[in-house]
């Protein structure tokens, strides 16, 4: 007969054996979850990050999906169209709670007043991309109908099973589409239109180079498109004309 020589192992050697085998197995799942996801084309990645998606809760939270993606600035996240819209088409309401309105800007906050900043960190729409030309406006509407803009929800096309206000709601903000919008498209607004000036973080638009700092600072023929196009809110617009009126 043969021979087996077999090495004798202390207890305190098996654990370490046994530990290296998780690690590696661990390591070998790891990297195969990453190749497979690197094989994903991009559709089917989209496809897979709207599928993980919980959504708000809300009525409409299933429309879009926060997601990183190259055509925002520096990879970082945007909102993302789950689903194609036509031309003013409600794709997202966002109550807007008394207690995260504050004194001043922050790089993610959208003004309601002269000197009242509504905090959307931790809500969807706080990656909401700036373009020049957006697909898309905001308007806020309160319980009793009225909206900012004034004829801000003129002509709306309001999606089955979507409810502008929710039991509670004072008052929201509505993402409104401005012309067809394609499944998998990047949300955009423009930043100029509901922050007066000067932003938090002021920036350059990456597409039209133009200085980003609130509607104050705009250049003369994007603050004229922005009021023909009826994109910017009425309490800027007063603001505006009173700093005119001082000079």
């Amino acid at each position: 007969m043969w021979g087996v020589c077999c090495p004798v192992l202390v207890v305190g050697e098996w654990e370490s054996i046994n530990i290296n085998l998780f690690f590696l197995f661990l390591c070998f799942e790891v990297d195969k979850g990453l190749n497979e996801k690197s094989t994903m084309d991009e559709g089917q990645k989209f496809e897979a990050d709207c599928a993980a998606s919980g959504g708000s809760g809300r009525s409409d939270s299933k429309n879009v999906v926060v997601r990183h993606d190259v055509r925002c600035p520096e990879g970082g996240r945007g909102l993302f169209a789950t689903r194609d819209f036509a031309s003013r088409v409600v794709i997202l309401t966002i109550p807007i709670p008394e207690g995260k309105l504050r004194d001043t800007p922050n790089m993610h906050s959208i003004q309601m007043g002269d000197t009242t900043h509504w905090d959307t960190t931790g809500e969807d729409v706080q990656y909401t991309q700036h373009a020049m030309d957006p697909n898309c406006k905001f308007v806020v509407v309160n319980k009793t109908g009225q909206t900012d803009p004034a004829d801000g929800t003129a002509g709306l096309n309001v999606l089955q099973g979507t409810r502008i206000l929710e039991a509670g709601d004072e008052r929201a903000m509505l993402l409104i589409s401005r012309r067809a919008i394609e499944k998998g498209a990047l949300l955009t607004a423009n930043y100029n239109s509901f922050e007066f000036g000067p932003l938090a973080d002021p920036f350059k638009c990456v597409d039209s180079g133009r200085e980003v700092n609130g509607f104050q600072f705009a250049d003369t023929d994007e603050r004229e498109f922005l009021k023909k196009e009826n994109l910017v809110f009425d309490w800027l617009l007063k603001m505006w004309e009173r700093e005119q009126s001082r000079k």
